[in-house]
C-alpha cells in the first residue's frame, strides 16, 4: 500500500472573546477561526503492527504523548480495523504558538487513516472522533472559515471569498494555552465587541471594518506577562500592516497586510530581528 503524503495546516483565529467558564471546567468562547497555507507535512505509512508516531523537531513528543497517537487509535478503533500504522510528523508549526499545530496534525491523521485504509468514515462520525480530542480539533477536519462557540466545537461554516495575506511573527517561546486561561479574566472582554459584525465583515471582504474589529481577549493578560509580544504587533502596525493580532492564547502574533510584497517586507524586519516569520495566505 502506498504511503499517504498531507498538508497539515496552522490556524489563526480572526477575533476571540472569552464568554465566561463553564462548570465543566472549560471556557465558552466565540471565535473566527481560519486555515492558513502555514502547514506541517504528514506522512502515514502501513505498519506491520501497533502504531507509531515519530517527529524529529525537539520539544515535540512522540509515541503515545502526541495527539495524534489518540487520534489514530480512535479512528481505527471506530473503523474496528487492526491495521499496524505508522505517521511522521514534519513540523513546520511552531508547537505552542497558539496556531492548533497538535490539533491540526491530529485531524489530518484522522482524515488520512480514513482515506489510506478506506476506512469509510463520513465526517460526522470524523468530527465526533475530533471532538473528544479537543476543541479545536474538529474545526480541522474541513479547515476553511468557521464561527466557533461553545468551547470552540460548535462549528458555523462561512462562506468567505477573499483570500488574506498575513505574516505570522514567533517570538521563539509557547505559551500553554492552560495558563493563559487560568489567568483570564472573561469579566474584562470588550463589551463593544460582536463577533457577528466581525463574520459580516470577512464575508463581504471588507478589510478595513475587519482590521478595525481585531480582538483577543487573551491579549490583555498575554501581553501583560510578555511584553515583547505587544511590541511585536506594535512594530507590524508602524510597517504598514492593516491590523494584527495575538492568535488564540499566543504566542504567535500575525498581521494582514495589502498583499505579498509588503507581507514579505515585513517578514524580513522581523528576520533581522532574529525572529521567525512567515508570509503566508488563508485557505
Amino acid at each position: 500500500m502506498p504511503l499517504l503524503s498531507m498538508k497539515s495546516c496552522a490556524k489563526v483565529n480572526l477575533g476571540l472573546r472569552i464568554v465566561g467558564k463553564r462548570s465543566d471546567g472549560y471556557h465558552d468562547v466565540e471565535t473566527i477561526l481560519q486555515t492558513i497555507d502555514l502547514s506541517d507535512e504528514i506522512e502515514i505509512d502501513e505498519a506491520s503492527a501497533g502504531i507509531e508516531v515519530v517527529c524529529d523537531t525537539p520539544g515535540v513528543p512522540e509515541g503515545q504523548e502526541n495527539l495524534a497517537f489518540a487520534a489514530a487509535k480512535m479512528t481505527l478503533e471506530a473503523a474496528h480495523s487492526t491495521r499496524g500504522v505508522r505517521i511522521k510528523i514534519d513540523k513546520k508549526i511552531p508547537s505552542g504558538g497558539g496556531l492548533g499545530g497538535a490539533s491540526s496534525n491530529a485531524a489530518a491523521t484522522i482524515k488520512g487513516l480514513n482515506r489510506l485504509f478506506d476506512l469509510g468514515l463520513d465526517e460526522e462520525k470524523m468530527c465526533g472522533i475530533a471532538r473528544i480530542l479537543g476543541s479545536d480539533v474538529p474545526f480541522f477536519i474541513r479547515g476553511g472559515t468557521a464561527l466557533a462557540t461553545g468551547r470552540g466545537d460548535r462549528l458555523q461554516r462561512m462562506d468567505v471569498k477573499k483570500q488574506l495575506n498575513l505574516v505570522v511573527v514567533f517570538p521563539g517561546f509557547p505559551i500553554s494555552t492552560g495558563w493563559a486561561y487560568q489567568k483570564a479574566n472573561s469579566g474584562l472582554t470588550r463589551p463593544d465587541f460582536d463577533i457577528k459584525i466581525l463574520a459580516s465583515a470577512l464575508e463581504r471582504g471588507d478589510l478595513s471594518t475587519l482590521c478595525k474589529r481585531l480582538y483577543n481577549s487573551f491579549e490583555e493578560v498575554v501581553f501583560g506577562h510578555y511584553p515583547d509580544l505587544f511590541d511585536m504587533k506594535k512594530m507590524m502596525l508602524q510597517l504598514g500592516a492593516l491590523g494584527a493580532l495575538l492568535s488564540g492564547s499566543g504566542s504567535c502574533v500575525f498581521c494582514v497586510v495589502e498583499g505579498r510584497d509588503s507581507g514579505r517586507a515585513i517578514v524580513s524586519q522581523f528576520t533581522k530581528e532574529g525572529l521567525a516569520a512567515w508570509e503566508t495566505t488563508t485557505c
